[in-house]
């Protein structure tokens, strides 16, 4: 935990995405955004099995299953709120971002060991933090949404499943750090391999689509 991740930190980190980034933006980022969000499935659904969740889905108020009552100050709340008017969200991607400041409250409250749940020792450490790779995606292109099939969430170039968190265990190539060098490697890798197969317009293969 950095001051990256105060509370401060993140409201500031999420009032400055674009949320109506534009098209090249998700195009250059096409490699990692999907990546991320899977990442962020991967981590609730670790979060989830060891706090003994029964609940199938990925975009839940983790904060108020670890501390109930412990909230952000409403203003930091109130100013992530703001940088949503005049663009649509799924719900989903609003809901999360509070959950990541509320997360981020929880944190800063000292309540990271969470030795009342019995997370400590090796079980916590193998936990990492759940909001950060959801983060990196919404400010590498924006948000996403449901398509229409309801299998898929679609982040405009790029899909990925909507499977519940118990599909994404064990991860295959979890993502182990956000570094923007090392999340750009990923998009470098992904625009090669997508022009060797010469398909620039095709959606990522980590939903087996093309575009």
């Amino acid at each position: 935990m950095a001051q990256r991740s105060s509370p401060a930190a993140v409201a500031e980190r999420i009032a400055a995405v674009d949320w109506a980034a534009p098209w090249e933006l998700a195009a250059s980022h096409a490699g990692s955004r999907p990546r991320l969000l899977m990442e962020y499935q991967r981590r609730m659904g670790l979060w989830a099995r060891a706090l003994g969740l029964r609940s199938p889905v990925t975009f839940f108020d983790l904060p108020e299953r670890v501390a109930p009552g412990v909230r952000a100050d409403p203003e930091l709340v109130a100013r992530v709120e703001a940088g949503w008017a005049g663009h649509y969200l799924w719900e989903p991607v609003r809901s999360s971002c509070l959950w990541a400041l509320h997360w981020a409250a929880v944190r800063e409250a000292g309540l990271g060991g969470f030795p009342g749940e019995g997370l400590t020792g090796a079980r916590r450490a193998a936990l990492a933090e759940p909001f950060d790779p959801l983060l990196a995606a919404y400010e590498r292109g924006g948000g996403f949404h449901r398509d229409c099939s309801g299998a898929f969430i679609d982040l405009e170039l790029c899909a990925v499943p909507y499977r519940p968190w118990r599909d994404r265990l064990p991860p295959a190539d979890p993502i182990t750090t956000t570094d923007p060098a090392a999340l750009d490697a990923l998009d470098a890798a992904d625009t090669a391999r997508r022009a060797a197969e010469g398909a620039p317009g095709a959606r990522s293969a980590a939903d087996g689509r093309s575009g």
